[in-house]
């Protein structure tokens, strides 16, 4: 479609042409890696199969093949990514599922948090675990007219406190997964099959009532991610690999949530290299030894301030 090929009234796999195929090979080779490209052919080979079965794709097979043979695992260094990149994919993800009617409550509400999810560890690359035990009232909360997380030195690995003060580009996504589809989610708990399935089938158009909410975002409380499938808090490994099949859904490469403060790091070192101790500051490391070993590609509320400005500028411009 960006390359006004689509033909709407094609057969069902009528799209994998030879010709497709090459310019999106050509595309695929600019932005991930020999493993993901050979792996992302089997799977339109499969899909085109199972579509039409009785259509010949021995040549899509060929390129299948001769990918496998040159494909080599390579470092992690492919899936470092802007973390401007990685913020707009975010905030993506929470227009396209607010502005789709088609989408029921129970799927929109999944993929609106999913975005915030990446645009706010984008922002704020906290440690996995204290990401994951972020609570609404508690440690992720609004002070004034802001959105703060605010981590004691008891949940830090530094041992000292952590105080981010969340962009305002921000604002506008967690309001709306707050107030409108968190509880969504939240209804879900002790549901039984049958009634989970009333919730994923609603109309888009149409709420069921145990799930609206007149919460306002000043009391709203409790775990801030909430399972699509529980309606309980977020596991560690669940929050973990919803990340990372995010970013692989949005970004063509899976950028798991350790690799954020990496993609941190990098852009710092890129865009602040005259501001050596920024790193240190905004990954919450002791030793700023241990910034520069792990992430050499390239008070926490003041540096957090200034990773947000680097951020701004690469995306062009947005309100902290």
């Amino acid at each position: 479609m960006r390359n006004g090929l689509f033909e709407p009234d094609a057969p069902a796999a009528g799209q994998v042409t030879p010709d497709h195929i090459e310019r999106f090979l050509e595309e695929l080779r600019s932005r991930i890696g020999s493993v993901t490209l050979a792996g992302t052919i089997y799977k339109v080979r499969r899909a085109s199969e199972l579509l039409e079965p009785e259509r010949d794709l021995a040549w899509l097979g060929e390129i299948e093949k001769d990918l496998a043979l040159v494909m080599r695992p390579i470092s992690k260094g492919h899936r470092i990514v802007d973390p401007d990149r990685l913020v707009e994919a975010g905030l993506s993800l929470v227009q396209e599922a607010n502005d789709n009617p088609s989408l029921t409550p129970l799927r929109r509400a999944r993929q609106v948090r999913n975005g915030v999810m990446v645009a706010l560890l984008a922002l704020c690359p906290i440690r996995l675990k204290n990401f994951v035990a972020l609570d609404l009232q508690a440690n992720f909360r609004r002070i004034g007219s802001r959105w703060w997380i605010v981590l004691d030195r008891k949940h830090t690995k530094s041992g000292r406190p952590d105080e981010r003060r969340v962009p305002r580009d921000l604002d506008a996504a967690i309001a709306s997964y707050l107030l409108i589809h968190r509880p969504v989610l939240r209804a879900v708990e002790g549901r039984t099959r049958g009634a989970m399935s009333d919730i994923e089938h609603l109309p888009a158009n149409r709420q069921d009532p145990a799930v609206t909410s007149a919460e306002t975002l000043d009391a709203v409380s409790g775990p801030l991610w909430l399972s699509s499938n529980s309606g309980a808090r977020m596991s560690y490994s669940g929050v973990e690999l919803t990340i990372t099949a995010t970013t692989l859904l949005t970004l063509g490469v899976e950028v798991g949530p350790h690799l954020f403060r990496a993609s941190a790091a990098t852009a710092i070192y890129t865009y602040a290299g005259d501001n050596p101790n920024l790193a240190s500051a905004v990954l919450q490391h002791v030793d700023r030894r241990v910034t520069e070993e792990h992430y050499n590609h390239a008070t926490s509320t003041s540096a957090a301030r200034q990773y947000a400005e680097i951020v701004k500028r690469r995306r062009g411009g947005f309100d902290q």
